[in-house]
């Protein structure tokens, strides 16, 4: 019989045992993922790309721009204070576990563990609090996101055409831009092309 999970977030040891409380499987893979990008467990099989698009999609959240992810885990505790994402909606054991008392009664223990980097986090934390309502993702935030969520998908596709037609499937092909953007987005998370009739081609050098 599997061990019961902890409700409260002061009572769970690691910071896993919280997918503990998530019920369905696909926004508890997600928000696996996201916890990889922020460096606060590991998942074995998860190819390094996913990890690195997951540290990217918080690149696009604009407030997140050039800040360590200690800023990262406080702004995101900091925008679900008191409101809870609607992607939790259905998750009654995590929302509970993310009551706004819940995570307060958290703060010491977070900021006593971070140390050194305790000042960013309640930066973070701050920050996301005063951006309630004004929370407004890039597309390229989407579009890492997406690729997240239907990561084996995307890691069947060989080149940048077929990721191309795969995101043009899900977005609006004026929100997945051209060949060369999503070759650039591949390449900042090293996604492993196995055709390479799908990168882009070379700029011809100047006489």
């Amino acid at each position: 019989m599997a061990k019961e999970v902890p409700s409260e977030l002061t009572a769970l040891q690691q910071p896993e045992q919280i997918l503990g409380l998530v019920d369905n499987d696909g926004v508890r893979g997600l928000l696996g993922l996201l916890a990889m990008g922020q460096g606060l467990l590991k998942i074995p099989d998860v190819p390094a790309w996913v990890v690195a698009a997951a540290r990217e999609m918080f690149k696009g959240i604009s407030p997140l721009k050039k800040k360590s992810e200690n800023y990262h885990l406080g702004y995101l505790l900091g925008l679900i204070q008191d409101e809870t994402p609607q992607i939790l909606k259905h998750e009654k054991r995590l929302a509970r576990a993310l009551a706004p008392d819940q995570l307060m009664a958290l703060m010491p223990r977070v900021v006593n563990e971070l140390g050194a980097g305790a000042p960013e986090f309640l930066e973070g934390w701050a920050e996301g609090i005063r951006s309630k309502g004004d929370f407004s993702p890039s597309n390229r935030c989407k579009v890492y996101a997406v690729m997240l969520v239907k990561w084996r998908e995307v890691a069947k596709k060989r080149n940048v055409s077929e990721v191309q037609l795969w995101l043009e499937q899900h977005f609006p092909s004026n929100q997945v831009g051209s060949r060369e953007r999503i070759a650039k987005l591949l390449q900042k998370i090293r996604f492993p092309l196995s055709d390479r009739g799908g990168r882009p081609r070379a700029k011809p050098r100047k006489a």
